[in-house]
């Protein structure tokens, strides 16, 4: 058979909750040519089974048996096996709307300097009941600018171009948790990202995501990502390119650059207020020691921190802690200074922007 114009990558583990709706969601898509490569990570409930009925009726969807090694690792095997010229992604919680896929493949053959293209989404929980909509930025100029604060791509909304995700070597599983950031960032280096304004995927949010459960290794593995970007868009090498994990950071960025360690830790604090985890007490005891040991000489990073401030007294806020978030505002201010003050400017932009 000729080759298919998508391959979708779907990674799941135990996860037959939600697989069926899912798969009909792209066994759907219409008006295009495309194969679905299903990644079974050592599931131990239902999900091999379900599998295995929708794969003897449909012949589009190919399983691929993992190892339980992790996101990563999955995604990188039904790499291998995608035949694909672009390379779509889904979770299987989540379900793609009709006509996703041809979308982003239409304007995808329209613009070829645009190697990473994701979609806005709209949130449901577990029932599938509609809470709201992920925005993020749209224009290749506003993603990039975008991708210095955090990840500006949906993951399992993104269909890139084969050949700059194997010229970057996939995905590095070190990162996992924060491995679509990673991705951005150094896809960013060798091509343009962008976002359609239209939202092609229901992304269901419920207790049992990896990006709940481990909110503060995600932040610090995204700070990481972010950290090594910035060393290589200065020309020096990076110090977790040769490195199969992450144990030995510490020491090799303080070989680099003496304030990379308290640098690190501001963007981990940064980062952990932007999935939520300064909401909870450890995460806003973290953020106000960070506050604490700023240098205001270093104004990028100060920006950063003032930012994450702004964003978690909009936390507390709208989850009704606003007496919290006014106790705050004080020492956030004696932090960050006038920079706070810039920072509510900053986030009104972004959000404007999305």
């Amino acid at each position: 058979m000729p080759p298919p114009t998508v391959s979708v990558l779907l990674p799941v583990r135990n996860g037959a909750r939600f697989l069926a709706l899912a798969l009909d969601s792209l066994i759907g898509q219409a008006n295009i040519s495309h194969e679905i490569i299903a990644i079974d990570d050592g599931s131990r409930d239902e999900t091999p089974t379900i599998l295995r009925r929708y794969a003897a009726l449909h012949d589009g969807l190919r399983i691929v048996a993992g190892q339980g090694d992790g996101l990563s690792h999955a995604l990188n095997l039904g790499l291998v096996h995608a035949r694909g010229r672009y390379i779509a992604r889904m979770d299987a919680d989540d379900i793609a709307l009709p006509g996703r896929l041809a979308a982003q493949c239409h304007y995808l053959d329209r613009h070829p300097e645009i190697g990473v293209l994701g979609t806005q989404a709209l949130r449901i929980d577990p029932a599938g009941i509609r809470s709201g909509q992920i925005r993020v930025p749209t224009g290749p100029h506003r993603v990039h600018a975008a991708l210095g604060i955090s990840c500006a791509l949906i993951h399992p909304t993104v269909m890139l171009r084969r050949e700059p995700l194997l010229a970057v070597g996939g995905y590095r599983p070190q990162f996992d948790g924060a491995e679509d950031y990673d991705l951005w960032l150094r896809l960013s280096e060798i091509t343009e990202l962008d976002n359609l304004r239209e939202p092609w995927l229901l992304w269901r949010q419920h207790n049992s995501q990896v990006s709940i459960r481990y909110a503060l290794r995600q932040a610090r593995r995204a700070a990481l990502a972010l950290l090594s970007h910035q060393w290589r868009r200065k020309g020096a090498a990076d110090p977790l390119a040769d490195q199969q994990t992450l144990r030995g950071w510490r020491y090799r960025f303080s070989s680099m650059d003496s304030t990379a360690v308290l640098r690190l830790h501001a963007l981990t604090a940064a980062a952990f207020v932007d999935n939520g985890g300064s909401l909870r007490r450890r995460g806003s005891a973290y953020l106000e020691a960070i506050c604490k040991r700023i240098d205001r000489h270093d104004q990028a990073l100060t920006r950063r921190i003032a930012l994450a401030c702004v964003r978690h007294q909009r936390q507390l806020v709208r989850a009704g802690r606003w007496r919290e978030a006014l106790a705050r505002w004080p020492v956030h201010l004696a932090s960050c200074d006038t920079e706070l003050l810039r920072a509510y400017f900053t986030h009104a932009s972004i959000l404007w922007r999305s």
